[in-house]
């Protein structure tokens, strides 16, 4: 799920995109804020940073093999690239180590995406490896160009993880997360982005006990979150074909987030994305039948809480004015996120915002969250409207535009 401009979901530029990751080097020595605050536990001292980025001569891995395990996952790496470029994900997928669920299910999803919108240009490079008996970092940089005409090369850093199999050769393991935990969330940020894990975890129990509040629902298990640097880093372990977005959530996912700094919009973001967390949850970890529009305007008006007020009215201007102008977008337009034109994904969210806020203030919190339960798994839109609204939904439509007239 993405953002549009303006919020943290989605920081949208072109419809085409092309993702290209430049190498960044990996912080050695990067640690834990001593400092945060008691809400916050780090790691323990075996998994920490300096553990993992501490130079080799430093270590207790052996220094006669440091030189073949570069040359091994130098290999590894040309190869994941060969099987990209093919479009085989069965063989690129065999590379990597997929025993965390959690990132065996985002990088199973960014490998459909790219067998999907096949990318017209893509390479790895990777650099910087420091490897121990059991495991290895390293700098990795991916750049790729997609398809479309007006695409451009992009580009995107990350530090990333091997693994040693038993038949000691490598397997590509993902990002190398500093973790930190929370009474409800798990907090993986990139190294470097220490300080804005500390700065955001004492914040989210108000943004749990707001979303679960809100919605009338707790969530059967705890989410993961993961803090970016970077639009291009994130968009690289999302999907290619992406624009460079702010935030991301799809079912069964972590909630994913550019966050170079900590800023108070981030708790916004994270409200948003938790909001879509629990109505994937109460599906039974999927997508829901809510039409996109709904989806998105329900996590906008529940984050709304987090963000300044004029905000909130800067939606409701925009969608009085497309109502007075007669130019609000047809709802089945904007109903499917795969199929909506890119040139509707301005109407998305201050539309879908906006209904939810008319039909919050017309029938309360208690009766919206029936609604959208009804559509949880059993219901459309149309038939939870009759049911449980009491009335048809052109009916609905009709005197929501009328009451947008008004604001």
């Amino acid at each position: 799920m993405i953002r549009p401009p303006g919020t943290l979901r989605l920081i949208k530029n072109c419809p085409h995109v092309l993702l290209l990751l430049i190498v960044a080097l990996l912080v050695a020595g990067c640690g834990l804020d001593r400092g945060a605050p008691s809400t916050v536990t780090a790691v323990s001292p075996t998994d920490t940073p300096q553990a993992r980025l501490e130079p080799q001569s430093t270590r207790a891995a052996t220094t006669e093999g440091s030189a073949a395990d570069r040359e091994n996952i130098t290999a590894l790496v040309a190869t994941m690239q060969a099987d990209v470029v093919a479009g085989n994900k069965e063989a690129y997928l065999s590379h990597v180590d997929l025993s965390d669920p959690i990132f065996a299910l985002e990088h199973s999803r960014w490998a459909d995406g790219w067998v999907k919108n096949r990318p017209a240009t893509f390479a790895l490079q990777v650099r910087a490896v420091v490897s121990t008996a059991s495991s290895a970092t390293a700098s990795l940089t991916m750049r790729w160009k997609m398809a479309a005409p007006d695409a451009e090369e992009r580009t995107a850093t990350l530090p990333v993880r091997f693994t040693r199999s038993a038949d000691s050769s490598w397997r590509y393991a993902g990002e190398l997360w500093v973790p930190f935990q929370s009474e409800h969330f798990v907090v993986k940020v990139m190294p470097g982005l220490e300080e804005v894990a500390s700065a955001l975890t004492p914040e989210l129990p108000e943004v749990y006990s707001h979303v679960t509040a809100s919605l009338g629902y707790t969530p059967s298990r705890n989410p993961e979150i993961k803090l970016y640097d970077t639009s291009e880093t994130l968009v690289a372990m999302t999907l290619l074909h992406l624009p460079n977005i702010g935030g991301w959530n799809e079912p069964g996912e972590a909630l994913k987030f550019r966050a170079a700094s900590y800023e108070p919009a981030l708790k916004g973001g994270i409200a948003h994305e938790f909001t879509h967390y629990l109505t994937f949850d109460r599906s039974g970890t999927a997508h829901t039948r809510m039409p996109w529009w709904l989806d998105e305007g329900l996590a906008v008006y529940v984050g709304s809480r987090f963000v300044p007020a004029d905000r909130a009215e800067e939606r409701m201007g925009q969608v009085r004015e497309w109502a007075d102008e007669g130019g609000l977008a047809d709802w089945d337009s904007i109903s499917d996120f795969e199929s909506t034109p890119v040139e509707l994904w301005e109407y998305t969210y201050p539309q879908g915002y906006a209904m939810v806020r008319y039909i919050t203030e017309r029938f309360g919190d208690e009766q919206r969250n029936r609604w959208v339960a009804a559509m949880a798994t059993d219901m459309e839109i149309k038939q939870a409207t009759a049911e449980v609204l009491g009335l048809p939904f052109e009916e609905l439509d009709r005197a929501f535009v009328a009451w947008a007239k008004q604001q």
